[in-house]
């Protein structure tokens, strides 16, 4: 099975994700003026998805061979990641967004839109960790 390679795993998955994440964007701002760069925050983005892939490469990228049953451990102990990835995403997320209720905005700024970009961050984090685990249940 060619795709118990980690890399190969790891690349279709990501690819997967990729087109869920654009899917959503689609449907959500259809007839907003906003784009697809506007769901990208990169912040939540690093947090889950790209650590996820270290972690998993750190534990097994030095493993050579490998049987079904470990291939499906595999896929389900980064669903997991994800999924808890995502959800500390979130509580960093809302570590930021208190700190910005409880510090009063620069001059100019707008205290509304200080706090939606701290939600923002919260929100995305578990919403890509949803996704890149439904990526990595679709392979």
């Amino acid at each position: 099975m060619n795709l118990q390679k980690n890399y190969i795993l790891l690349f279709i998955a990501f690819i997967i994700f990729i087109g869920l994440s654009a899917f959503l964007s689609i449907s959500i701002f259809p007839k907003a003026d906003l784009g697809i760069e506007n769901l990208w925050d990169g912040t939540s983005l690093l947090l889950v998805n790209v650590s996820a892939y270290l972690l998993f490469m750190v534990v097994f990228g030095f493993i050579k061979k490998s049987h079904v049953d470990f291939f499906y451990f595999k896929l389900i102990w980064i669903q997991e990641i994800l999924i808890i990835l995502g959800f500390i995403g979130f509580g960093i997320g809302l570590v930021f967004m208190y700190e910005g209720m409880h510090q009063p905005p620069p001059p100019g700024v707008d205290p509304t839109a200080q706090l939606v970009s701290s939600t923002a961050i919260a929100l995305l984090t578990i919403i890509y960790g949803f996704f890149g685990s439904t990526g990595f249940y679709l392979v």
